[in-house]
């Protein structure tokens, strides 16, 4: 038995979407190519060296450590079903990550890139839906996945609610977040383009997002049809990012919008717990980790301070 089978056999009893299957077996059948181990029984310590040198030469260390999460899940469920007496991955550590870039967009950066795409619609069509995404992603703070799984249904315009499905989310729940005002025409504008392209009204069930519908160069997602592939959503700010000259990408989105809500002007009350609830998030840690503080927000808290000397 090789850690692709275990991989399939894990899959079969644990995992509820194809997102995850799909990462899972990659991991696997990648731990087996670069670790040279044919059989779980004969798992040493120079195999996880293979796996380890090997990916790091070719992958940045957040990749690798990405995998590692992945192998341990597999590691448990082996001892679990009693197909190795210890744990193979349980001395397995991530990679030290330096101090990257700040994943925050600046206001600088997000103009620059939206200019320079409504400058150049012939190269992105149509500009209008990608430029829609930007904003959609700005006002809720969503991932790729959940934007791509949002149905006409989940959005309520009558009382201003998005219903964000279990589907599309990492924690494989749902919940509902406000629609802001700014987004309502944009988002009826799609519907109605949508519509005229497909030549009839959408249903209830049509996904509200679908570049599919509108350019017959994207693929639609292989584990749904119906829907666009999250994919697409990544190769197109890859290619903005290429071509505008700024770094720009849907996650950074994410840490965009939990920064700003927490930077707030004025003397406004941080509701970092709303901001949580916003993102999905089971844990304030992690929300926290998301927000990069401003240094007009530090000097505001630092210029409280009275020196008693």
């Amino acid at each position: 038995m090789r850690i692709q089978d275990v991989a399939l056999e894990y899959i079969s009893l644990n995992v509820f979407n194809s997102y995850t299957a799909d990462k899972v077996r990659t991991v696997a059948e990648l731990f087996d190519r670069r670790s040279g181990c044919n059989n779980v029984g004969e798992l040493e310590r120079i195999h996880l060296i293979n796996f380890k040198e090997q990916t790091l030469a070719v992958a940045k260390p957040v990749t690798y450590n990405g995998y590692i999460g992945y192998l341990k899940l597999l590691g448990k469920f082996m001892l679990e079903e009693g197909y190795v007496s210890i744990d193979p991955f349980s001395s397995l550590r991530c990679a030290t990550l330096g101090k990257g870039r700040p994943k925050v967009i600046s206001d600088t950066t997000l103009k620059t890139a939206t200019e320079y795409l409504s400058r150049n619609t012939n190269s992105y069509e149509p500009a209008w839906f990608w430029l829609t995404v930007i904003r959609f992603l700005y006002m809720t703070g969503v991932r790729r996945r959940q934007l791509v799984f949002i149905r006409v249904a989940d959005v309520d315009f009558t009382r201003g609610l998005i219903t964000l499905r279990r589907e599309g989310s990492k924690t494989h729940r749902a919940w509902v977040i406000p629609l802001a005002e700014t987004l309502v025409n944009e988002l009826q504008v799609l519907i109605q383009s949508s519509e005229q392209s497909l030549s009839r009204s959408l249903r209830d069930d049509d996904p509200l997002f679908n570049i599919c519908w509108l350019n017959d160069r994207y693929k639609p997602y292989q584990h749904d049809v119906c829907l666009m592939n999250p994919a697409s959503i990544t190769g197109f700010f890859k290619r903005l990012s290429r071509d505008s000259g700024v770094r720009i990408g849907a996650h950074r989105f994410r840490h965009t919008t939990a920064t700003n809500l927490c930077n707030v002007k004025n003397d406004e009350e941080i509701d970092l717990f709303s901001v949580q609830t916003l993102l999905g998030h089971t844990s304030l840690n992690t929300t926290r980790r998301y927000v990069q503080s401003n240094i007009a927000s530090m000097s505001k808290v630092l210029n409280r301070l009275e020196c008693p000397v």
